[in-house]
């Protein structure tokens, strides 16, 4: 019975193999972009809280850079970081409320998965809003 099918199991190997290994690097692509989604997200937030112990714009800056430059290494295959700071708030009296917003973005590379029909690169963008103490002077 066996010598019947002949070639069959090594047809059905080629066929199926090729969807096997496509399905597998999309799970590493999909992986490795929610893995990122979340890792940015805690940078956000952590530079957000950094950002509203400032005073200043030019303080909070330099924070955010401060707190970004070592999160740039743990996020892994994300490159060209931005971070847009919003310190408008930080010059409100004290006694009122305000936040200090942060948003981060980077691009996420998988060209180390070879996936046909795929560029690459995804964008991975997140956002981290902190209070600024009210009770503190500004």
């Amino acid at each position: 019975m066996r010598r019947e099918r002949g070639l069959a199991p090594s047809i059905e190997a080629a066929v199926i193999l090729p969807g096997l290994v496509a399905l597998v690097g999309l799970i590493i692509v999909l992986g490795r972009i929610v893995m990122a989604q979340h890792d940015v997200e805690a940078v956000a937030a952590n530079v957000a809280r950094a950002a509203s112990i400032a005073r200043t714009h030019a303080e909070a800056k330099r924070l955010v850079d401060e707190h970004l430059a070592p999160a740039r290494s743990d996020v892994p295959h994300c490159r060209d970081w931005r971070a847009d700071v919003d310190t408008s708030q930080l010059g409100k009296r004290a006694g009122s409320d305000g936040t200090v917003a942060v948003e981060l973005r980077c691009t996420l590379q998988w060209a180390d998965v070879a996936l046909p029909g795929f560029d690459g690169t995804v964008q991975v963008v997140a956002q981290g809003v902190s209070p600024i103490d009210r009770h503190r002077g500004r």
